[in-house]
């Protein structure tokens, strides 16, 4: 695999009704539909000619961005659970308030922190997304599509380019907003570059209907 295209799921309800994001399994809203057709019209451009296998996440916010995303680009999403979200446990499904109060408190290192009870730490999700990078890295294509997550992605884009240091892993960190699209690719001396990240200039048509960094 030389070369990914990862995009974060579009609005979801849960951003607009104050519930926690996580493993909490809310849909798109008008939105968050508007712009995944906004995005999947920008990836068939970019996917003219290209053979590619194209993932996503199993949660219905992500799912349902690379369903209309797909029939936009005439392929199917490949379902997979190890790109969901970091797992809140116990908060799925809570407003935020009350998630708020149900935190555990906050402990060092920051990386195995599991903010709620039956969820997962940093570095948990951390090895999560790679071994789902190293079980698709030898596939026949050259390119990987993948519909998922913002933290999901940060992992993503952190085992692209080798990092795995704790210190790093605990502070290296990029804004992704909802429709991104990501792009990294080996370029001919073997150096994994970042072509594009966080760009959403294919939205810029929709009007703005919340806060990019809502979570």
């Amino acid at each position: 695999m030389k070369e990914l295209i990862i995009i974060r799921h579009g609005q979801s309800e849960h951003h607009v009704k104050g519930i926690t994001g996580g493993w909490s399994d809310l849909p798109l809203t008008k939105f968050g539909r508007q712009q995944a057709v906004a995005t999947g019209y920008r990836l068939k451009e970019m996917l003219v000619g290209r053979e590619y296998r194209f993932y996503s996440s199993d949660l219905k916010r992500a799912l349902e961005t690379a369903q209309i995303i797909g029939n936009i680009i005439g392929k199917e999403p490949q379902v997979e659970w190890e790109l969901r979200e970091l797992n809140n446990g116990i908060a799925k499904n809570l407003t935020l308030e009350e998630a708020h109060a149900i935190e555990n408190p906050f402990s060092e290192p920051a990386i195995d922190w599991i903010p709620y009870a039956e969820g997962e730490s940093w570095r948990m999700m951390h090895h999560r997304i790679c071994r789902f990078m190293n079980r698709i890295q030898d596939e026949q294509e050259d390119l990987a599509v993948m519909v998922s997550h913002s933290n999901s992605m940060i992992c993503i884009i952190n085992h692209w380019l080798g990092i795995h240091e704790d210190h790093h892993l605990a502070n290296i960190m990029y804004e992704l907003e909802p429709c991104c699209i990501v792009q990294l690719r080996q370029d001919k001396h073997g150096c994994r570059t970042i072509v594009r990240l966080n760009d959403t200039s294919h939205l810029e048509t929709l009007p703005q209907k919340f806060h990019p960094r809502d979570r």
